[in-house]
């Protein structure tokens, strides 16, 4: 016997299949973006859960010009039509260096109407993006400030938090500042602190299923989660009275089921560096960034093996900008001082690895299977991770506020926006018409696509 009723939906269902395919296709972060926005699928990620750190959302948004006073420095986080964003204290506050009386919190916003539905604050810094795990939403707790009095109190956490109410739903209290974003893998959430610790924690229940240490401090190395594996980086210096340094850094792969250690590295000449990096995976690399022997401005760009640790190759990027023709100079302007991290978390496209760093202030593109630098561009200081538009263009926010559009290929400046919003380390998220940006003086602010790249 037939079912009229059940071949149509049968059709139907294979037309619906063969375009979703077609998207996955046409559009590499498809899926994970359209997850994210319509909430088909159980969870949002850091940068849209790909280890390329290119943050596309395949879907069309309202516009949105708002702000939620405190300063953003956390990637925000569209999921099932919310937006989700992350807060670290009032901005004047923090330039007077009084983290004592900060509070961070986490907005959720209706998207199409800019509607906050509600506001949770807590006793430190969020700096890390909300991630989600079906109706929980994921926070990591922690203060920015390298002093004991924030490593050892008791306001450093993960915090799940009900999507729907803000309720808090569970708090997981750490050892050290949590304050990079912890990936999320098989439901449970990957949290590393700044004293060595890292914490596997059931994303709907709050309970820890294991925890352990490793022996770099990690700050806002946010893991990079590839197959099972997560990747991030840890460093410290000591700096003597006669200016020398004392150095200890290195970068580490563990399992993301149980905490294990699977490699680590250790680099004599890695000041700091490795404990900012968001490193980036691509084909058997893992790629990262240190500061060699310099406080700020002497960075390496470096890539492992990513099953043995050993190293590939190293681009040293202070010494690039003395042999190469930086591009850009005349149009960079200045930034504001910031040294929250000294290397930019990494972006990776069709085999090219974008870089950046405050101090040295030039955005790099590098071969990533050979290390060898293709373009150089001066963004002036800057902290955020750039992302990729169409395919065909880069966009980089500088600390003051200064947007770039970039060619791909050539690096040539296409577009130049000052949008007065002072930047830290949050990445525009790209949708089909909007470039969702967020700063340090709580603005959220939508620019729509053709203005950026004048189609």
């Amino acid at each position: 016997m037939r079912h009229p009723e059940l071949t149509a939906f049968l059709a139907s269902g294979a037309i619906l299949l063969a375009f979703i395919l077609f998207l996955t296709y046409a559009f590499p972060h498809a899926s994970v973006a359209t997850a994210q926005f319509s909430g088909i699928g159980n969870g949002a990620q850091q940068y849209g859960g790909v280890p390329s750190h290119v943050y596309f959302l395949n879907a069309s948004i309202s516009p949105i010009n708002m702000s939620v006073g405190d300063a953003i420095i956390g990637t925000p986080t569209l999921y099932r039509g919310i937006l989700l964003v992350s807060t670290m204290g009032n901005l004047t506050l923090l330039q007077q260096s009084r983290y004592d009386l900060t509070r961070g919190g986490v907005i959720a916003i209706q998207e199409d109407t800019s509607r906050v539905l509600w506001h949770d604050v807590f006793p430190n810094q969020i700096m890390s993006q909300p991630i989600t795990a079906g109706n929980v939403v994921v926070v990591a707790m922690g203060n920015n400030q390298e002093v004991p009095p924030q490593y050892f109190n008791l306001h450093n956490a993960i915090i799940g938090i009900d999507l729907n109410s803000g309720r808090v739903l569970w708090q997981v209290n750490t050892t050290g500042s949590a304050m990079a974003t912890p990936p999320l893998y098989d439901g449970n959430v990957i949290a590393v602190t700044m004293l060595g610790r890292y914490y596997l924690i059931n994303a709907t229940h709050g309970t820890i299923e294991a925890n352990g240490s490793f022996n770099k401090p990690d700050l806002l190395s946010s893991p990079v989660l590839a197959n099972g594996t997560v990747y991030f980086g840890g460093s410290s210096a000591y700096v003597y009275p006669n200016g020398t340094y004392k150095n200890s850094g290195g970068f580490f792969a563990m399992n993301a089921l149980t905490g294990k250690i699977l490699w680590e590295t250790d680099e004599a000449n890695a000041s700091t560096g490795f404990n900012d990096e968001c490193a980036v995976v691509y084909n058997g690399n893992v790629i990262s960034d240190y500061l060699s022997n310099s406080a700020f401005n002497n960075p390496h760009l470096i890539s492992f093996n990513r099953t043995t640790g050993r190293i590939l190759w190293e681009f040293n990027e202070s010494l690039a900008v003395r042999t190469m023709n930086v591009t850009g100079k005349s149009v960079s302007g200045l930034g504001l001082n910031y040294t929250q991290n000294a290397v930019t978390p990494l972006v990776i496209y069709n085999g090219v690895v974008y870089s950046d760093s405050n101090f040295l202030s030039v955005l790099f593109a590098v071969n990533a299977s050979t290390g060898r630098p293709i373009w150089a561009f001066d963004t002036g200081q800057e902290e955020g991770a750039p992302n990729i538009i169409d395919g065909k263009y880069i966009i980089e926010i500088s600390d003051g506020g200064t947007l770039f559009i970039l060619n791909l290929t050539t690096g040539n400046l296409v577009n130049r926006i000052q949008t007065g919003i002072p930047h830290l380390t949050s990445q525009p998220l790209i949708t089909r018409n909007y470039a969702l940006i967020t700063g340090m003086n709580g603005r959220i602010e939508t620019i729509p696509i053709n203005t950026l790249i004048g189609g």
